[in-house]
């Protein structure tokens, strides 16, 4: 033979060549170079650290979002609820964990929870979450749900969750309390009664008949008030949540009785009566200082001031500022240059039924004292409260 043969591989050796090649080639990015450029002191915060702040791009952890920050990838949608988890190799690299809630918010309907909620979630060193406590649903036994609706922390964030309606059951409250711990905080945003009840009103209308503007029916309102008949029906979720309402074509007719009484077991007056919930919070805090109460009304004219009430209340660093809100009509919307689901939420601004004033006066009237407890119970001298005008 002229020369030595040249050794010819397999193209089945040649396949596992390229595989372990591939593999190292991989291994070696991933250990020295940087998976995200990581940003810090994004929002150019004058007390921000390393520690406090660890924002990056979307580059290797977002799959096509717009913002990476902490345990979570941004991108445009609902305030709030445009989010989902980062890959388990950044968890782990991140610390990436479902920590106790270091605070919950609750209150009523239509007095701003689910914004103010919303809007926290854009402070850097706060990952917020909502989890609505159903009227028939125990905490005993959806404690797994509990735990995987508290949202994931890095070691440098803490967690916050909105349990609307908590405040309904003291009972739940003991359980939410001896399962967070007893320095957990409550955080409780109220509205002037009577402008609730007007907004919570054109809320149920708007959502029952799917249609924003659209006329209340009869046999819409039918279906409310008859809701126990129609529980094994396919709207029986959207029925349930509106359980003890009475709802008719015109504001006046919902709250009053045929003898022209209020109907106070309307859950359009009931839920106005603060005081009574108040009460049952402090009774199960051990500590009545871990509860926060709020003005809904200094949180729409002056919302940073409001959220940097909550800054102090929760022990995280400053970063709300005036700079941080946009004027959009008659309400300020959070904005953000990294968040990209900063915004308003959807349903702001809706238009409120004419009411007839003796009707106001009416249910001005009925608040007054339970207006006046809530004044004993939180020391608060809410604007509502006093010299109100009709």
């Amino acid at each position: 033979m002229e020369g030595d043969t040249k050794k010819k591989f397999s193209p089945r050796t040649l396949f596992y060549l390229m595989c372990a090649t591939s593999a190292l080639i991989l291994l070696l990015i991933h250990e020295f170079a940087p998976p995200y450029r990581v940003c810090y002191n994004c929002s150019k915060r004058k007390d921000s650290t390393p520690e406090d702040v660890q924002s990056g791009t979307q580059e290797g952890r977002g799959d096509g979002a717009q913002h990476v920050e902490g345990c979570y990838a941004y991108k445009k949608g609902r305030p709030g609820r445009a989010r989902r988890v980062v890959n388990e190799t950044f968890q782990r690299e991140l610390g990436c964990e479902r920590r106790p809630a270091k605070a919950v918010i609750i209150g009523v309907r239509k007095c701003g929870t689910e914004t103010l909620t919303a809007t926290l979630d854009l402070h850097p060193g706060i990952v917020a979450n909502i989890y609505p406590v159903e009227d028939n649903c125990s905490m005993n036994l959806e404690r797994t749900m509990f735990n995987r609706a508290t949202p994931m922390t890095t070691p440098q964030e803490i967690a916050l969750l909105n349990m609307i309606g908590l405040q309904y059951s003291p009972d739940r409250i003991a359980e939410v309390v001896n399962y967070l711990g007893e320095e957990v905080k409550v955080i409780l945003i109220l509205r002037d009664p009577v402008e609730r009840a007007l907004s919570d009103y054109r809320h149920v209308t708007t959502k029952l008949n799917g249609v924003r503007g659209k006329k209340l029916t009869k046999s819409i309102a039918e279906t409310v008030w008859n809701h126990k008949a129609n529980e094994e029906t396919k709207g029986k979720k959207r029925v349930s949540y509106f359980k003890d309402y009475r709802i008719t074509d015109t504001f006046e007719q919902s709250i009053l009785t045929s003898s022209g009484t209020l109907d106070e077991s309307s859950k359009l007056i009931s839920l106005g009566i603060y005081n009574k919930y108040v009460q049952s919070v402090l009774d199960q805090l051990p500590d009545p200082d871990n509860l926060l109460v709020l003005d809904s009304q200094v949180f729409a004219e002056k919302p940073w001031k409001t959220l940097q009430e909550v800054e102090d209340f929760l022990e995280v660093s400053s970063f709300f500022m005036r700079k941080h809100f946009k004027k959009k009509g008659a309400y300020y919307c959070p904005k953000s240059e990294l968040r990209p689901d900063a915004d308003c939420l959807r349903g702001k601004g809706r238009d409120k039924p004419s009411v007839d004033r003796k009707v106001m006066k009416k249910l001005a009237r009925f608040y007054e004292p339970y207006n006046k407890q809530l004044h004993n119970l939180t020391g608060m001298d809410f604007p509502w409260i006093s010299d109100k005008k009709i």
